[in-house]
């Protein structure tokens, strides 16, 4: 026996499915690293100390704090211990891990990972969670501020 849908909730239907897959659509990225990493950026020129000093310049602006050369993190926001929190009362950090690779020639790629920290700094309790899509645009403006920050000339003094 089939049965056939009246033509308003057909409608209807058919809409919400266009609906859901334009959001799907409009969820995915083209600045994926290829790596295998959040984001990443191609450096040249540069040796990786150059790209670590810079780094580190850019995550201490944007208010993070520097754990060691390619680790920085800082307090996420009342959204992110919604998301990320769980039951712990403390609150949750965002921890930002970079990788530095010669890629030949001169040139670096300089790649980050972002996870959402619960119980930081408590020994047996701390719990590490790899972000993906939603920290992928603030792990990739970094780095392009990064990138920017190399290609930039330096400040010249004047006499």
């Amino acid at each position: 026996m089939i049965y056939l849908l009246p033509p308003k909730l057909f409608r209807s239907l058919a809409w919400t499915l266009l609906a859901g897959l334009v959001c799907l659509a409009g969820c995915r990225t083209t600045d994926q690293a290829d790596s295998g990493e959040l984001a990443s950026v191609t450096i040249s020129g540069r040796t990786e100390a150059e790209i670590q000093q810079a780094a580190a310049g850019v995550f201490l602006a944007d208010e993070y704090q520097q754990v060691n050369p390619l680790t920085f993190e800082k307090r996420g926001t009342g959204w992110d211990k919604l998301a990320y929190g769980g039951w712990s009362s403390n609150p949750v950090w965002i921890r930002m891990r970079l990788n530095i690779t010669s890629a030949g020639d001169g040139r670096f790629i300089l790649a980050g990972n972002a996870y959402a920290v619960v119980d930081r700094h408590e020994a047996s309790m701390e719990e590490e969670k790899p972000l993906s899509v939603s920290y992928r645009s603030e792990c990739k403006k970094i780095l392009d501020q990064v990138k920017a920050r190399l290609d930039s000339p330096p400040d010249v003094v004047p006499p």
